[in-house]
């Protein structure tokens, strides 16, 4: 039984996970009640769960402020350059399944394949600006490409992050009597999800990224 409760036991390492999560989730949401600040909130979150993949481990809560300061200005615009095409494209699809603008029905056929692309891009965008340091429109462009690359990556991650929607629509009992424990491990949980598939995709561009500093610390 002592051995359970050693720092270095497996069972405390997971207790500690969980509770790093759990510390992680409400960070966010606490730092996402301005509505404003949600895109700096969002990409401190990845940047923690990605630095949790490499199986460093620390003060959740300092880190988390580090990343929220570090990408308060990226997060911020791409939130608000992202928000209206989402949007648009989200209140696109609902009319596919609604008797609005009946007859528009070939047009709204004919968008919704960017509707969708719009809203699979937005998958990679946080966690991009978590980890790179570019601008908006290149963050848009190259999650983009990412997305397009890896279509299956890019449902799995789509599925994960409207998970508690279809659980309200689908399983409405379920999803109000497990409300508080999403609100306390779903959205830092759902992020060290994604983080898992995005490991793999962003090896690339870590790659690049060591390719150029190397060439620049080699040039005269």
């Amino acid at each position: 039984m002592k051995k359970w409760f050693r720092r270095d036991s497996s069972a405390m390492e997971r207790l500690s996970s969980l509770t790093d999560l759990m510390v992680l989730s409400i960070l966010w949401l606490l730092c996402c009640l301005p509505v404003v600040t949600i895109g700096a909130s969002t990409a401190a979150m990845y940047s923690v769960t990605f630095e949790m993949s490499r199986g460093d481990y620390g003060n959740t809560a300092s880190r988390f402020f580090a990343a929220f300061r570090s990408s308060f200005k990226s997060g911020t615009m791409v939130l608000l350059l992202s928000a209206l095409p989402v949007v648009f494209s989200t209140l696109l699809l609902l009319s596919m399944f609604s008797d609005i603008y009946p007859d528009a029905y070939v047009i709204k056929a004919l968008l919704s394949g960017p509707a969708i692309a719009i809203l699979l891009t937005q998958g990679y965008l946080f966690p991009l600006v978590s980890q790179f340091e570019c601008g908006c429109l290149t963050a848009y462009k190259q999650s983009f490409l990412l997305m397009a690359g890896n279509l299956l990556i890019s449902l799995l991650i789509a599925l994960i992050r409207v998970l508690p929607l279809l659980l309200t629509l689908f399983f409405p009992v379920l999803f109000l009597r497990t409300f508080f424990l999403w609100l306390l491990f779903g959205p830092a949980l759902s992020a060290r999800i994604i983080t898992i598939f995005l490991k793999k995709v962003f090896r690339p561009l870590r790659q690049e990224e060591a390719g150029t500093e190397n060439a620049e610390e080699d040039s005269p």
